[in-house]
């Protein structure tokens, strides 16, 4: 029963983020023609969402946005991993927090620099994937948007996630996963419902409706975590008081790497497909959105 109680709610975890990517897929396909965009392209007709810009055509251009910027934080998904293991003293885990917490800073940065450096943008969006002008525009922005705080956000996340794991506290990891699908719903309908961001960006305001939502959905579950385990603060602290051997930053580091290059090569799969598939020819955006809503 103990076993139990500790694996389900973690295995829930996967399940309940599957949920999350597909409401963000909803919203992007129900805000479609919310307002005017490019002109028609020949073959953006498929999934239509309405009189304005053609929902595969946003699918794929968002689509392509999150999975660059899921491969910048597939370093932060082993932080749990190594906080669960390492984080039995004050130095491992705040060793293990400083590793982290300068692997999302460098992604971030990097990242960044691809949004914000036009040839490097437009050689990612336009050359690689073929977008349009203006669909790598807004790709670009939507990617410096999230990489300038997602990866540090969903570090703390999953630092926070390792803690209560090692408190067998791992309900909390999953109620924090059930408050980042209700903070992206809860947001995503409301953005929907109101538009309160047609008025001040006009045709660049449907862009932002699944960064905002996937902000609102990782603020709340960080929120969860950080909070329950802060309650159980002095568990851990009682943990630590033991006579094992403290972690340095280089034993972090040693035990880290191949588990982030792990991530890395995991990560690194669902670009490159969606490369090909982009390049398909005059459907590659339609097959691209299809993959996305299939795959997530």
């Amino acid at each position: 029963a103990a076993l139990l109680g500790f694996v389900v709610p973690l295995a829930c975890v996967n399940w309940i983020k599957d949920c999350a990517e597909q409401i963000v897929d909803a919203g992007i396909v129900r805000s479609a023609g919310a307002v005017p965009d490019d002109p028609p392209h020949d073959g953006d007709g498929a999934l239509e969402g309405g009189g304005g810009v053609s929902a595969s055509a946003m699918l794929a251009s968002f689509g392509v946005c999150w999975y660059i910027c899921t491969l910048a934080t597939a370093i932060s998904a082993t932080a749990q991993q190594a906080t669960l293991v390492l984080g039995q003293h004050h130095s491992g885990r705040r060793n293990v927090l400083l590793l982290y917490g300068a692997f999302a800073l460098l992604a971030a940065l990097v990242f960044c620099c691809i949004g914000l450096v036009p040839s490097a943008s437009t050689f990612v969006f336009v050359t690689l994937h073929d977008l349009t002008d203006e669909r790598a525009r807004k790709a670009a922005n939507a990617m410096i948007v999230l990489m300038a705080g997602f990866p540090l956000l969903e570090t703390m996340k999953k630092y926070f996630s390792g803690i209560l794991s090692r408190q067998k506290r791992t309900v909390w990891v999953t109620v924090g996963a059930i408050a980042n699908v209700g903070g992206i719903f809860v947001s995503t309908a409301l953005l929907i419902l109101y538009r309160p961001t047609q008025r001040f960006v006009g045709a660049d305001s449907i862009a932002w409706y699944p960064v905002a939502g996937l902000y609102t959905g990782i603020f709340c579950d960080t929120f969860v975590v950080f909070m329950a385990a802060r309650c159980g603060a002095e568990a851990v602290s009682r943990q630590g008081r033991g006579d094992a051997k403290e972690e340095t930053l280089y034993q972090v580091t040693c035990f880290s790497w191949p588990l982030a290059l792990r991530e890395l090569t995991m990560g690194i799969s669902r670009p490159l497909i969606n490369l090909w598939v982009a390049r398909d020819g005059d459907t590659g955006t339609e097959e691209l959105a299809v993959l996305i809503v299939v795959c997530e």
